[in-house]
């Protein structure tokens, strides 16, 4: 017998094939990219692999992804019109406030920014904290009080960030 297999047989006795009855890492990720054909290789992808070894495979349905295209319809100021399609995505496997956020931004910019740590900080002094859709919906909001034409609200998200970094803050 092979000896490195004698080494563990008390794990798996003559089979180490017998642990794969137990290896559960993101299955649905991992069926996904299993079958993939190398021919099919594409940037997107790579991007699937990469996400899949961070542990962030988000599970989302194609009716929420079809939802998501609707934001591009939702006017400035208006943002409180997204929370449903908001929160669905926010419950979904892989996606909390900052994810979340950055899709909605990139969708819709001139409705929706994106809310992290830094750009937070730079708005309310203090630091986030929770998960909640609320708490996003009301950093949409003094964002809209606090943006003019200096400021544009499109950017925000951006520069506050980049003022986080300019006061020497740390994540």
């Amino acid at each position: 017998m092979n000896p490195f297999i004698q080494k563990y047989k008390d794990f798996w006795g003559k089979n180490p094939k017998s642990l794969l009855k137990d290896y559960n890492y993101q299955p649905e990720a991992t069926k996904l990219l299993e079958n993939m054909k190398t021919e099919e290789f594409n940037r997107q992808w790579l991007y699937e692999m990469i996400l899949w070894k961070l542990g962030r495979s988000p599970l989302i349905e194609d009716t929420l992804i079809q939802e998501l295209k609707t934001l591009k319809s939702i006017k400035p100021k208006h943002h409180r019109e997204g929370l449903e399609i908001f929160e669905k995505l926010l419950a979904c496997k892989g996606f909390g406030l900052a994810m979340t956020s950055t899709i909605f931004r990139f969708l819709n910019p001139s409705t929706f920014q994106i809310i992290d740590r830094r750009a937070y900080r730079s708005l309310y002094s203090t630091t986030l904290s929770g998960q909640k859709s609320e708490t996003y919906f009301a950093y949409l909001d003094k964002l809209w009080e606090v943006c003019d034409e200096d400021l544009p609200f499109a950017q925000a998200d951006q520069i506050l960030y980049q003022l986080d970094i300019k006061q020497g803050n740390k994540l």
